[in-house]
């Protein structure tokens, strides 16, 4: 079995209260993909962190998870 892959450049999110988890997957044309992870603070300096990491990637496409009231 194997994925099919729709977009070649995208950043999953896991927020919580005080951190957000990111990954990027980013595909190469011989589909092989890496993964860049990283923390963030959930406050305005990280924030603006997180902008700048998805910038350097040109990744301008994100999903978002969060439980709760997050």
């Amino acid at each position: 079995m194997s994925f099919i892959i729709i977009k070649n450049n995208c950043c999953g999110l896991d927020v919580h209260k005080t951190w957000i988890y990111a990954c990027i997957g980013i595909t190469d044309s011989n589909n092989r993909t890496e993964y860049k992870q990283a923390r963030f603070s959930s406050f305005t300096k990280g924030l603006y962190e997180l902008c700048d990491w998805l910038a350097k990637y040109n990744c301008i496409d994100v999903c978002m998870e969060s439980t709760g009231k997050y």
